[in-house]
């Protein structure tokens, strides 16, 4: 049999091994940390409280007209939003091993902000679709033009601002028609 190893403080982290066993551990609390946080978003967006910080977002002075507790209600999401933000950086720490300057750095924020925009702002998986495409267009321009990668970037998010995005959607369903069109066409033939 083997010896039992030391488990001094460098060898154990929260109670858990530091070494092997801890990336398992780290996927298996992603997988089930995600579903359960995007469940505790969508509710909380449906919930009186979600209704009450729309109303706050569309017109805070007819929510505050209406009765609507406005600081107090913006320090409950503050610190749900601290929460989520908390349990991300808990999770990224663990995953990589390692915890940087880097992850405070302007452009880091500047890609969550495109991700955010791109994606859009006001819907709950905005984020998360914008970082799908974000990162498509990266890999693709990045091989396309690798120096001026961010120029086309911005050039396409000048685009979306000037166009609009329910004009970028009908376009992309009205070429998602046509091009479904044409395929039953040849299809036909």
């Amino acid at each position: 049999m083997r010896a039992a190893a030391s488990k001094g403080p460098a060898d154990l982290l929260l109670g858990c091994p530091f070494r092997g066993a801890l990336l398992v551990q780290v996927g298996s609390k992603s997988k089930t940390l995600g579903p359960a946080d995007r469940e505790l978003a969508r509710r909380l967006v449906a919930s009186p409280l979600g209704l009450s910080l729309r109303a706050i977002r569309d017109n805070p002075l007819r929510a505050r007209a209406i009765g609507i507790p406005i600081n107090r209600r913006l320090i409950i999401i503050y610190t749900v939003a601290a929460f989520y933000a908390g349990a991300a950086g808990a999770l990224l720490a663990q995953t990589t091993q390692f915890v940087s300057i880097d992850v405070l750095a302007l452009h880091r924020s500047a890609d969550v902000l495109l991700m955010l925009v791109i994606g859009g702002t006001g819907y709950l998986y905005g984020g998360f679709i914008g970082a799908i495409i974000f990162k498509g267009l990266q890999e693709i321009l990045s091989a396309w033009t690798p120096q001026y990668w961010t120029f086309w970037i911005g050039f396409i998010l000048v685009g979306m601002v000037l166009i609009g995005r329910e004009r970028i959607y009908e376009l992309s369903t009205s070429l998602i028609s046509r091009i479904s069109n044409m395929i039953i066409g040849v299809r036909r033939k």
